[in-house]
């Protein structure tokens, strides 16, 4: 039974036929089957005094039945909260019947959806409680580093090469070699005839630590930063970063350099925009590795394979000096020791690889 048919609209002057108070929309009210209306206070109370609900009605004398054998309701019940939406509905009706456009703003918190159904009228430009929470959980997924032009970056003054898959090892060299010597006049082109092969073969790791190694500069390869994670939480170094791609024609490697100072990830691809972390991407691996995964759009996954940092000579020789008298004991030897037997004391104690002392002595030479 629709609540706006059956609902008499105009009740100025009716009164409940049991206890002659005023009828109006702002109270509940409740409608026998015989059509005749009483508020609900005076109808429970009739209900509740007669026990069976056959007490008749005091305009007509028609006994109350409430239900039929099949339990369906004859008596049908209208809070004021629905007599207010439906005077709402129908004097919205009358108004658009005689031209007249409703009111701007809800009427009641209810507008017409169409088929007779109510809608709450939402702000548009005050966004829910759930689409915030969505908006937050997306922005959170997508991560939080954002792209900047490579020109705008060559102005702050970083160098942003540009090549292809074959150059990627010396054009991510070049510029952390920048950032460690800024005033060097070393060319790009430079360093792409010095790490290359005679064949077609690209160049390896070992060719990139070798050219460095004529500057004054090593490029050592840390352990510890072995997801990438822990390397955007690095807040200063220039890091040579090894990735590893797999695609629908197998698994190819590529170089990309990672300036800490700044947060910028420089990729040699002509078209590929320079991504800037944020500390969103710090907060997971799941966020930092999509850093990366955003510059091959192709490949099916990507890894970070290993992470070289490039530094100075110098500056890894004054770590040292500050950190082995910690570690190895003093000796009873009447000359003092050289870097050469402190570290070799240290591969003599298991606290380094015979591969790592052959990498460093030779430096300290």
């Amino acid at each position: 039974m629709s609540v706006v048919s059956s609902l008499p609209l105009d009740l100025a002057g009716e009164q409940c036929p049991l206890c002659l108070d005023p009828l109006s929309e702002f109270i509940d009210l409740t409608q026998r089957q015989c059509k005749h209306i009483v508020c609900t206070a005076c109808f429970h109370a009739g209900e509740k005094a007669s026990g069976y609900c056959n007490n008749a009605c005091p305009v007509c004398r028609v006994p109350c039945v409430a239900s039929t054998r099949n339990n369906a309701s004859l008596v049908t019940h209208f809070p004021a909260t629905k007599q207010l939406m439906a005077v709402s509905k129908e004097k919205r009706k009358g108004d658009e019947s005689r031209g007249r456009l409703p009111r701007e703003g809800p009427s009641l918190g209810f507008e017409r959806a169409g088929a007779g159904a109510d809608k709450r009228v939402e702000d548009p430009e005050r966004p829910s409680k759930k689409k915030k929470v969505q908006e937050k959980r997306a922005d959170k997924e997508d991560g939080g580093f954002t792209f900047a032009n490579r020109g705008d970056v060559r102005r702050l003054g970083i160098s942003v090469p540009t090549g292809d898959a074959h150059t990627c090892l010396p054009d991510a060299t070049w510029p952390l070699i920048k950032h460690v010597l800024p005033s060097t006049k070393l060319t790009l082109e430079t360093i792409r005839r010095s790490i290359s092969r005679a064949d077609s073969r690209d160049p390896n790791f070992s060719m990139a630590k070798t050219f460095v190694g004529g500057y004054g500069l090593d490029l050592h390869y840390d352990r510890r930063l072995n997801n990438p994670r822990a390397l955007f939480r690095q807040r200063d170094g220039a890091y040579l970063v090894q990735l590893q791609l797999f695609t629908d024609v197998g698994i190819d490697y590529h170089y990309v350099a990672y300036l800490a100072a700044t947060g910028h990830v420089i990729d040699n691809h002509p078209r590929a925009k320079v991504p800037v972390v944020d500390d969103i991407d710090r907060s997971t691996n799941k966020l930092a590795i999509k850093v990366f995964a955003q510059l091959f759009p192709g490949a099916q996954r990507v890894h970070m394979k290993a992470v070289s940092e490039l530094s100075k000579v110098g500056q890894r020789s004054h770590f040292i000096e500050r950190i082995v008298p910690s570690i190895v004991p003093p000796t009873t030897r009447s000359t003092p020791a050289t870097f050469d037997d402190l570290f070799v004391e240290l591969y003599h104690d298991k606290y380094i690889s015979l591969d790592e002392l052959n990498e460093i002595v030779p430096i300290l030479d």
